[in-house]
């Protein structure tokens, strides 16, 4: 999930509802929305590329991401 606000309540409300009807198949972490993402993208920049805090957390997310996906394609699931 991307662009999540987790303040929101219509949003958290709809994260409960995928994970209950997609359980594991819903990847973790939520990718919450930020501007650096919006900047990088904008000036054609890699985000892990991009100064601040909130593109490294985001860089990060990223990279949760890409390591469980790549995990989950060694094990075969």
């Amino acid at each position: 999930m991307n662009r999540t606000r987790v303040q929101s309540l219509e949003h958290q409300f709809r994260i409960k509802e995928l994970r209950d009807m997609f359980g594991p198949l819903v990847l973790s972490p939520q990718l919450p929305e930020r501007t650096s993402l919006q900047q990088a993208q904008g000036a054609a920049k890699p985000l892990h590329m991009w100064p601040g805090e909130s593109a490294q957390e985001m860089a990060h997310n990223f990279d949760m991401l890409l390591e469980r996906v790549m995990r989950a394609g060694r094990i075969g699931i």
